[in-house]
């Protein structure tokens, strides 16, 4: 190609096409290249706090500030709790590594062979009532998997009445929250009854500084919210031992029409002693 000629600020060719200075062509490169790295910084930058947002709502529901409450315990209820079986005990499904559990009496004597009478069993009713996600491994409730578990008629028989009893170890926590959902199903159950035991060995059962409210949870035929607040009650802080029992205010006890009682989505929140 013939250069046709030059000023002081460029090259022409003989098309007059114009060329850039040497000098000022280095520069326009230079501040090109600025351009693109200041660019790709503030994308890198937005990424990571795209990501560090993300990071923040995953974690949310497990972060508390000190003295909140927090999620210690649950109970999920799903396909991998075994079916037509009579339960003597569940574990909590949340940590994994929890030491809380529930253990049933029933009010027949040679439980857990009783015909499924008078039994804790799993039962198909799913609900999001209580339903936490980040205890079951973040999954959406559409997505659980969900059951339940029942009480089974009678409720009264030769060997007392049948009877829940979540262990909750309460090491390092006080101001402790029961929660589930619970609903009668054609029992004639008006309520269930709450007490605790705070002692080691054979549970003591009382119901000192439980309301009335606290202490008697009334049952409709849908699934609603319970809760029982331990908060403040002498005792309970920072006991290995505390132990909540559940039992059922019913009339007709002895009654035995294949009706239940479900439950679902346990948790006990609690915050840490400081």
């Amino acid at each position: 190609m013939v250069l046709s000629g030059r000023n002081e600020t460029d090259y022409s060719y003989k098309n007059s096409t114009r060329v850039m200075n040497p000098a000022k062509w280095l520069v326009s490169q230079k501040s090109a290249a600025l351009f693109l790295a200041l660019i790709i910084t503030l994308s890198a930058s937005s990424c990571a706090e795209k990501v560090a947002t993300a990071i923040d709502d995953e974690d949310e529901n497990e972060t508390q500030e000190p003295g909140e409450r927090g999620l210690v315990y649950f109970w999920m209820f799903d396909g991998d709790l075994a079916n037509n079986t009579e339960l003597t005990t569940i574990d909590a499904t949340y940590p994994s590594n929890a030491q809380a559990f529930i253990s049933y009496e029933s009010s027949l004597p040679g439980y857990p062979n009783t015909d499924r009478r008078a039994s804790l069993e799993r039962r198909n009713r799913p609900t999001s009532i209580n339903y936490r996600s980040f205890a079951n491994n973040n999954i959406p409730f559409e997505d659980s998997n969900m059951r339940a578990v029942q009480v089974r008629q009678p409720f009264r028989g030769d060997n007392g009445e049948n009877t829940m009893i979540i262990n909750v170890p309460a090491q390092g926590l006080t101001n402790l929250l029961l929660e589930m959902a619970a609903m009668d199903e054609g029992t004639g159950t008006e309520a269930l009854l709450i007490d605790y035991s705070i002692n080691s060995g054979s549970p003591q059962w009382i119901n000192e500084g439980l309301e009335s409210s606290r202490s008697r949870l009334p049952l409709d035929s849908e699934y609603a919210l319970l809760a029982v607040d331990f908060g403040g009650i002498e005792g309970i802080s920072d006991n290995a031992d505390f132990k909540i029992r559940i039992r059922f205010d019913i009339p007709n006890g002895s009654d035995e029409t294949g009706d239940r009682v479900t439950f679902n989505n346990i948790s006990v929140e609690a915050s840490e002693i400081p």
